[in-house]
């Protein structure tokens, strides 16, 4: 045999091999299905619950429309994606079973929403009804959508090159469908993460929120992780008003609803309480609006109730799927007294009732009100022994300063910092007054966690070094202005500060 006949056949076996392995690959990927886009027959036990499409729903929801081109579609964020029940709204109007479809995601911004519209419109030019569930975060600046979110999956009803191969042939691929065969065979999974017609389906939300304690714990982290700004960006209601304008010229019947908070979270909107009504004026000004923020038989329910025993939360800001019937009942015209159609011309009547519903439920409900505020006091003593240096961590401001409710004032600091939060045992609110006098809060009132929007990411979300950082405490500061600092404590017993955050003012 000559070298040359060697090499060949040296060259064709590993390229076979090479060839074998790929195909193997890709049909391991696409058979155990782990991000839940392939259409193959799934067997409980082995491929029916895809373990890792819950934070991929911009993946996998244009995918299962295209499947579907109904004619009713959904739109909002995660509080429309909890609630809103395309089968039953289906029902209710004496539609086809799988003519509508809930096209909202979690964290969704106005213009993912605008693009979802075009979406569907391009694949059922016959689309025949719009409802837009709009959130006060959804307008917020700095954030035009959320990593995941690839405009390249709208030009097409089928899977993208870029998404098949992260999918099915790449090892991170094979890393999630090793991981999700085994929790399959393990757990026997018998449900999905999403409902045929897009709606988070109820053992998925319960598994989500079931680690939570209480209602309560719940409430005050929703609150707490809120990501509210002080500037409501034009170009986020121009994407609103480009909406109104598709529905308009398509002859597209649009509804746009704000859908039911608990009085607790609406609490937390006092802190930007100026910003949270301009939106709300701003919305109303383009599109009248359906709004269900004053329901008190909904939203003064006990909040410390289990989770199993509240029927209509999951928390402070989501809604269950019976509130969620509810509301498409008023849409749909099936329900009385629940709901009001907000104008221009009513706007401020409204935001009365709201911030009156806010106070009453602060008299009333003394007890609830001291769990909200667990987050604490400023105190002179520190709540460590030793010094502290200051570092130069790359530091991102969200929000700080002083806000007032009902109960109190409230300190507050929200951003993102960028270290190795293993190495976190504490962190506190450090503030300093103009005379140099140091005030701490007395016990760990930071919260830590990874940057909420690198858990969207498509992989790989783990190894992310962007952590948030969010602190608050109730206080009584005298008047005047004051430097705001984060302390962190280690697990090795260092100290270290952040340098001044932002300069806040307490009146």
């Amino acid at each position: 045999m000559t070298e040359v006949n060697i090499w060949k056949k040296f060259f064709c076996t590993l390229f076979g091999a090479m060839f074998f392995l790929c195909a193997t690959t890709i049909f391991f990927n696409v058979f155990v299905d782990a991000y839940g886009i392939y259409f193959l027959p799934h067997k409980v036990g082995l491929n029916y619950f895809p373990c890792k499409s819950k934070n991929t729903e911009r993946l996998c929801k244009p995918l299962h429309f295209a499947e579907k081109n109904p004619s009713v579609i959904f739109l909002g964020n995660s509080k429309a994606d909890f609630s809103l029940d395309g089968e039953f709204f289906a029902e209710l109007t004496g539609r086809e079973k799988n003519s509508v479809y809930n096209l909202a995601v979690q964290n969704c911004q106005i213009y993912e929403s605008r693009k979802f519209l075009e979406y569907a419109l391009k694949l059922n030019p016959d689309l025949q009804k719009v409802i837009l569930a709009l959130d006060f975060e959804m307008f917020m600046e700095g954030i035009d959508f959320i990593p995941g979110f690839d405009t390249a999956r709208l030009e097409t009803r089928h899977i993208t090159r870029k998404d098949f191969f992260e999918t099915a042939l790449s090892f991170d691929a094979l890393k999630a469908n090793i991981f999700s065969l085994q929790q399959n065979f393990i757990h026997g999974y018998d449900y999905k993460f999403f409902t045929p017609e897009g709606k988070f389906t109820e053992k998925n939300l319960e598994g989500i929120f079931r680690f939570e304690d209480s209602f309560m714990k719940n409430s005050r982290n929703v609150m707490m992780m809120s990501r509210y700004n002080a500037v409501l960006p034009e170009k986020k209601f121009d994407e609103l008003r480009e909406i109104k304008k598709i529905c308009a010229e398509k002859n597209i019947e649009l509804q746009a609803v704000i859908l039911p908070v608990h009085v607790s979270h609406l609490r937390s909107y006092l802190f930007d309480r100026g910003t949270f009504e301009n939106w709300l004026r701003q919305t109303v000004e383009i599109i009248p609006v359906t709004s269900f923020l004053d329901c008190p038989e909904i939203s003064d329910i006990n909040p410390d109730l289990p989770l199993d025993e509240n029927i209509y939360f999951w928390d402070s800001a989501h809604v269950k799927k019976i509130v969620g019937d509810k509301v498409l009942s008023q849409l749909a015209g099936r329900e009385k007294n629940f709901g009001r159609t907000i104008t221009p011309e009513n706007v401020d009547e409204h935001l009365q009732k709201i911030w009156g519903n806010v106070k009453n439920f602060a008299e009333k409900n003394p007890a609830a009100m001291k769990k909200l505020n667990y987050v604490g006091t400023l105190s002179e003593e520190p709540p460590y022994i030793g010094n502290f240096a200051e570092t130069n961590l790359p530091v991102e401001i969200k929000n700080a300063g002083v806000g007032n409710f009902p109960d109190g004032k409230i300190l507050r600091a929200e951003g993102i910092i960028e270290l190795d939060a293993e190495r976190i045992l504490s962190a506190y609110l450090l503030v300093t007054d103009s005379a140099g006098k140091k005030f701490y809060t007395m016990t760990n009132r930071m919260t830590i966690q990874p940057e909420v929007m690198a858990a969207e990411t498509f992989f790989d979300a783990d190894k992310q070094m962007h952590y948030n950082f969010l602190g608050e405490t109730f206080f009584d500061l005298p008047p005047g202005e004051y430097d705001l600092k984060i302390l962190f404590l280690t697990k090795t017993g260092e100290l270290f500060t952040t340098p001044t955050l932002k300069k806040v003012f307490s009146q």
